[in-house]
């Protein structure tokens, strides 16, 4: 397992335009390595456990959403188009 590079492209570009980042997954391994990548390339992102599919109200506010590796699954991609 590991951190896409476009993640890390994203969260760079995100932090130079002086947006909050909040990255999610249902699964802490990838938000630990992602903590780790990020703090390495002195950018600041906030991760938290998250399971669209079966908790979408748990979205915090946001301006913009970006869904990656997700579409696959029918319950996040409708709990998604609901956002």
């Amino acid at each position: 397992m590991g951190i896409d590079f476009w993640n890390l492209l994203r969260f760079k570009v995100a932090a130079i335009l002086h947006f909050q980042v909040i990255s999610t997954d249902t699964n802490p391994q990838p938000l630990d390595l992602l903590d780790i990548a990020a703090e390495m390339q002195g950018l600041s992102v906030t991760t938290m456990l998250l399971d669209i599919g079966c908790d979408p109200k748990g979205v915090p506010p946001h301006d913009v959403l970006i869904a990656a590796d997700c579409m696959y699954n029918d319950q996040v991609a409708r709990a998604l188009a609901r956002l």
